[in-house]
């Protein structure tokens, strides 16, 4: 029997309206038409006086382009067009910056070389706005005869995590040597009709369903009507059109560009062949079959194979495992034949961990392989324990973190590929422990384009970039809190000094009530977790309360006035009111029954004090409603009450049906077939292993202090945290009553604490370090850098 969760998805998702209605899941019903981004008139320079923080953005903002935009003589949506250009140098530049936009995304080889794949960032940093790459290319140029080739696919569509211009453009500037290079009409131009779209098939368009929050396309390509090696440098583009110059940089369509502060993404420069298609290939299909080829583990990929086709005109049909999610499909891609042997890449980037391929008779595949990209960050952290499984669900988590980062943060990268504000803190969160600083980048973005789409009422956009501009009170002040948390994990003050007054102006959005606590605010969107039983007006309350505190550290670590007596005071009257409307005798609440996440958040944010740890924890040891995404703070509450072992049993227990799963994310929800198989939300394990359980945190901006708390849970653990003063290192292991920790720490002031459960007698050698005043839990010492073995009998 379904629960009525189920019961209400299913009714959620057999209106008509459901694909163009749905953002996310079926709860999340918040894709209504009155918040649009304005449209806007060609030829005239926007007005963005309804954008009052965007002047912070002045600094990414490129205002001297000599290059104008260009595009065929027609624009039509989900169309590919080809660019090529020849010049001539004198020497090879040792430097080359080339700077880029695209409208919808790019692909770039230069002398036939792949350099940009699936560029540049989705639009934009503002409602109106585009972004720019800026690319060193010197390595691939040569003194003598050079072509740059340039691939653009034009969406021509909005999408809960991209804004259409209206009008497909490129626009390429570069100074090599003395030589420069502009987008203008000397550009050769071709419309790639061997990718079909609706104004070419008309009433033959496979009209496959697919969600209608989806930016993107399905691929539909005709070998048939290919025009060749279009990317070879000697390739003859003599019979292509000039481009047409269709304006100058700062007017509409395009308006303004932005940097980009994000790296071009990550990209394999060869295929690689998949092991599970060996025996589907040189064989010929002798009948249409259905074949499902195994990926190595879910990731982001572009299909390439080889093949020969018996005749022209058949027809190939491909996707993956994850194209049906709770009943909304993502994307299913076409290709027909040429006689003969031929090759293809589908160029654009699907995910999953099984191809399925509806294939015809006549064909004989000779490779079926992949081409891997993803957002460019290295992983650095690392956790290994005695535990296998806590070590199979951080690895998950991190896979899962990894497959939902791209453009920016997204919720999933199926059915929505949408940067709603809680996913995105959740991530944040495990960034700082798991990949390089190049992933820090992506939250300075996330944050950054917020200033660009507030506006004058100064309420923040749950999605931004979005077709649609709800607020989600619940997931927002959850993002706020973790700004904070970006300041002191990276030092960035530039950016959250530029977002403080954003933070600020939201807060003071909420009345409070005569009892001294927040007036509930519902917001457009009115959602707060997945499930039933969720307490909406006391998870409200503690987030307030959370991003307040945040706010007011934020501005005492930067020694921003002005706004100190605000938030001192609203703390002040929450603190004062809170027990009298939220304490019963079973717990917090604001009605009659009792939420676990609710409970945990009150002490994740400090409302609730050590006084009511024991009220809170059998509400934790009572309850399990909880969806992936608020989990994190139940485990992180328990860490924080000293319940390290209950964290664990209750970690294992709601994931364990992930951790057992042969797939290689986490789910959105507790059961793999309620949601997408990888959801940004999902992987908050990842990060109270490394900072709880591992003990790893910064108590100042940029690491310049820091702790290291490990706790007596495992008889070994290998862990490591980069951070950017380098990498923190544990190495640990009991062995005949003796527990010895290997450390290696950062040049910066350091609190070693090391619990009392591990023994009785503690030494430390090594780096510089000073015992301090034992607590009643813990021993401590300052240290300084270097490495220390520490030994507990």
């Amino acid at each position: 029997m379904k629960s009525k969760l189920n019961k209400f998805i299913a009714v959620m998702l057999s209106c008509a309206a459901c694909l163009t209605a749905v953002a996310g899941c079926a709860p999340r019903n918040d894709n209504g038409d009155d918040n649009k981004p304005p449209e806007e008139t060609p030829g005239e320079v926007v007005d963005k006086s309804n954008l009052p923080y965007v002047s912070e953005l002045d600094y990414l903002k490129k205002t001297d382009w000599t290059a104008e935009w260009i595009w065929a003589d027609r624009s039509i949506p989900n169309s590919y067009v080809a660019f090529r250009k020849d010049f001539n140098l004198d020497s090879a530049p040792s430097v080359a910056t080339a700077y880029i936009s695209a409208e919808s995304k790019y692909y770039m080889w230069v002398n036939g070389v792949l350099t940009v794949f699936d560029g540049p960032s989705k639009r934009g940093p503002t409602m109106y706005d585009g972004y720019y790459d800026e690319i060193d290319i010197a390595e691939y140029l040569k003194a003598g005869e050079n072509n740059i080739t340039i691939l653009v696919c034009y969406n021509g569509r909005s999408s809960n995590s991209a804004v259409d211009a209206g009008q497909g453009g490129l626009l390429f500037e570069m100074e090599a040597g003395g030589t420069k290079v502009l987008s203008d009409d000397t550009w050769k131009v071709q419309r790639l009709r061997a990718y079909k779209n609706q104004s070419l098939l008309r009433d033959e368009w496979p009209n496959y369903e697919q969600s209608a929050m989806l930016g993107e396309w399905n691929v539909y390509y005709d070998a048939r009507d290919s025009v060749g090696d279009f990317i070879s440098p000697a390739y003859d583009d003599s019979s292509w059109d000039n481009a047409t110059i269709i304006g100058k940089v700062g007017i509409k369509p395009f308006n303004d560009l932005y940097k980009c502060v994000t790296p071009p993404f990550a990209f394999d420069e060869e295929y690689t062949d998949i092991e599970d298609a060996q025996s589907y290939l040189n064989k010929p299909f002798t009948s249409k079959q259905t074949i499902n080829i195994d990926l190595p583990e879910n990731m982001q990929f572009s299909l390439y194979f080889e093949m020969d086709a018996q005749s022209e005109g058949l027809r190939l049909t491909y996707y993956t495992d994850t194209y049906i999610s709770q009943d909304i499909a993502s994307f299913k891609d076409d290709y027909i034949t040429v006689a003969g042997e031929q090759t293809y890449e589908n160029y654009a980037w699907r995910t999953g961990t099984q191809i399925i391929m509806e294939v015809p008779a006549g064909v004989t595949f000779t490779k079926i392989a992949y081409r891997e990209s993803s957002y460019d960050s290295e992983q650095t952290g690392s956790f290994e324990s005695s535990n296998e499984d806590l070590n199979t669900l951080w690895q998950k988590a991190l896979n899962t973190l990894k497959i939902c980062m791209r453009d920016g943060y997204m919720d999933c990268p199926e059915r929505e590929r949408s940067p709603y504000l809680g996913d995105a803190a959740n991530q944040i969160s495990e960034t700082f422990y798991s990949l390089d600083e190049n992933s820090y980048e992506m939250t300075k973005k996330t944050i950054l384009t917020l200033l660009g789409w507030v506006t004058t009422d100064n309420i923040i956009p749950l999605r931004s970039p979005s077709q649609t501009l709800n607020e989600c009170p619940a997931q927002t002040l959850n993002f706020l809190t973790v700004v904070r948390e970006y300041l002191l994990y990276t030092g960035d003050s530039q950016t959250v000094r530029k977002f403080y007054p954003l933070m600020i102006n939201y807060l003071k959005l909420w009345e409070m009530g005569d009892d001294g606590c927040i007036v509930y605010r519902p917001g457009t969107f009115m959602w707060t977790d997945w499930g039933e039983g969720a307490d909406d007006k006391l998870l409200q309350e503690c987030w307030y309360y959370y991003a307040l505190t945040s706010a007011l550290d934020i501005a005492d670590r930067l020694s921003i006035a002005g706004d100190t007596q605000f938030l001192e005071g609203r703390i002040q009257s929450i603190e004062s009111g809170f027990d009298a409307k939220y304490k019963k005798a079973g717990g917090f609440s604001s009605g009659t029954s009792y939420d676990d996440r609710a409970n945990a958040l009150a002490v994740v944010c400090g409302l609730a004090g050590e006084e009511d740890y024991a009220l809170v924890s059998q509400v934790l040891k009572m309850q399990e409603k909880a969806s992936p995404y608020m989990e994190k703070f139940v485990l992180e509450a328990l860490c924080i009450m000293g319940e390290y072992d209950y964290c664990v049993e209750r970690m294992l227990k709601r994931y364990g049906p992930m951790i057992e799963d042969e797939c290689s994310t986490l789910w959105e929800l507790w059961r793999k077939e309620q949601g997408t198989i990888n959801h940004g939300w999902t992987g908050g394990p990842l990060t109270v292993m490394s900072k709880y359980f591992f003990g790893v945190s910064p108590t100042s901006e940029g690491y310049e202090s820091y702790t290291i708390c490990p706790q007596n849970l495992f008889d070994s653990l290998s862990a490591k945290v980069g951070t950017v003063k380098g990498d923190i290192t544990l190495s640990l292991k009991k062995e005949n009553g003796v527990t010895t920790m290997q450390i290696e720490t950062i040049e910066a002031d350091g609190t070693l604490l090391i619990p009392k459960s591990f023994g009785t007698s503690v030494s430390v050698s090594g780096g510089a370090y000073e015992r301090q005043t034992d607590t009643d839990d813990y021993y401590v010492y300052s240290i300084d850098g270097g490495e220390y073995t520490v030994t507990i009998k």
